[in-house]
């Protein structure tokens, strides 16, 4: 007789709602038979030897595994074992007290990949806001967004970006340029505004699909396809601060990722 203990793990404990965790059996004493439950999981039993479940509401689960052979049978129960955590619906940046981790590249201020400034005053609803100078030494400068806003953000697709730009210029010698970029390594989606940002805060707001007018490559239309790769794993996230050929000022405030409804 050759007795069973049963026993499992999973590909991770701790997941947003609506993800899905990979379960491997550990039993020793070959088992041929299995009984799962997923307690708050679909499904919520499972006789598959490596199962997949999917989590939808937060809070905190157990599992419990019966492994059995033709002899014998354990059962183990793992309480607390997967934690599932209220996702995230708005990644933002509101400039409270700082520039949030956000930098400058490009021609500001004197050098490339600096701390954006930061002011207090003078953002929307008089709170802070970042912002850069034009030092006019070549190239065209952006903010650049940290880390929270990078990495795999593959379920933004369909949702939206908004944020607000301001520009202190002579608005006599503005110039195209791209508005808005999004890297995975060398592969990059970009777009243009319709139009540029005013003396006062200026709302732009942008749908993260093909239906957001994204470019690739000599200005050819992203496709679906195209932009849930650059959004797999984000590398750069860019937003244009300059606009005028010469010196000026450019603002950023109330930066925003949200999920599709």
């Amino acid at each position: 007789m050759v007795q069973v203990t049963a026993d499992f793990s999973s590909d991770r404990t701790v997941i947003s709602e609506g993800e899905i965790v990979r379960f491997e059996d550990l039993s020793f004493g070959n088992p041929t038979e299995w009984t799962w439950t997923f307690e708050g999981g679909d499904p919520e039993n499972s006789s598959i030897q490596h199962p997949e479940v999917r989590y939808t509401n937060p809070g905190i689960y157990k599992v419990t595994l019966t492994a059995s052979n033709k002899d014998t049978e354990a059962i183990t129960t793992k309480e607390g074992y997967i934690t599932v955590e209220e996702k995230e619906i708005v990644i933002s940046s509101g400039f409270s007290a700082d520039a949030d981790g956000w930098t400058i590249v490009g021609d500001a201020q004197g050098g490339s990949n600096i701390v954006a400034s930061y002011s207090p005053f003078e953002g929307l609803d008089d709170s802070g806001y970042i912002y850069a100078e034009d030092r006019v030494t070549g190239g065209v400068w952006c903010f650049s967004a940290p880390e929270k806003f990078r990495g795999n953000k593959s379920e933004y697709y369909g949702g939206t970006m908004s944020f607000w730009l301001i520009q202190k210029s002579n608005m006599r010698n503005q110039f195209k340029a791209k508005d808005i970029i999004i890297r995975n390594g060398t592969k990059e989606i970009y777009l243009y505004h319709s139009e540029y940002s005013g003396l006062t805060w200026t709302k732009f707001e942008v749908e993260i699909s093909e239906a957001g007018v994204w470019l690739i490559g000599n200005d050819r239309v992203a496709t679906k396809i195209e932009i849930e790769e650059v959004l797999a794993n984000i590398t750069a996230f860019r937003i244009r601060g300059e606009f005028e050929y010469g010196p000026d000022t450019g603002g950023l405030d109330k930066f925003e990722l949200k999920l599709p409804l």
